[in-house]
């Protein structure tokens, strides 16, 4: 007969302010190069992280090099050469406040603003889809499903 009570190396998935991380991401995290694995992970916590809505998350974050800087603790340069690392693996979408999508690094440099950040989007609906499919007052970590490729690798043709 099994036991009910919890055992001490069981988590309590009710916890409050976590923030739901697609598998993907954290796979990515474990394989970048620090700088990099760090700002995805600071735009996956202040988007996934905070609610927008029942079901939804908030879709982007507005973030200035400072702002990046005091919180991952680099320069301004290493954060530029992260933000155009993650970009070209497409791992992460830069756009200025009307949603214009910044590719390139000199876009990014002639805006002289804060960048909105934001997980591509189809990372961010499996998410939500998850979220939303399940039963009432349930809770699960959010995974990545079949149909997403892993985080940096290119799709096969």
């Amino acid at each position: 007969m099994q036991s009910t009570k919890p055992t001490e190396d069981a988590f309590d998935l009710r916890l409050t302010r976590t923030t739901p991380t697609p598998n993907a991401v954290l796979e990515a995290a474990l394989t970048l190069p620090e700088t990099q694995a760090k700002l995805l992970l600071l735009v996956t916590r202040d988007t996934l992280g905070y609610a927008a809505g029942p079901g939804r998350r908030r879709a982007s974050v507005r973030l200035s090099h400072a702002q990046i800087g005091r919180r991952i603790g680099r320069s301004s340069t290493a954060i530029s050469q992260a933000i155009d690392g993650l970009v070209q693996m497409e791992l992460l979408e830069v756009t200025d406040d009307e949603g214009k999508v910044l590719a390139t690094g000199r876009e990014r440099q002639l805006l002289r603003a804060a960048l909105r950040f934001r997980l591509p989007r189809r990372r961010v609906e499996a998410v939500e889809k998850r979220a939303t499919e399940r039963p009432a007052g349930a809770i699960a970590l959010a995974a990545s499903g079949p149909t997403l490729f892993r985080l940096g690798e290119k799709k096969r043709k």
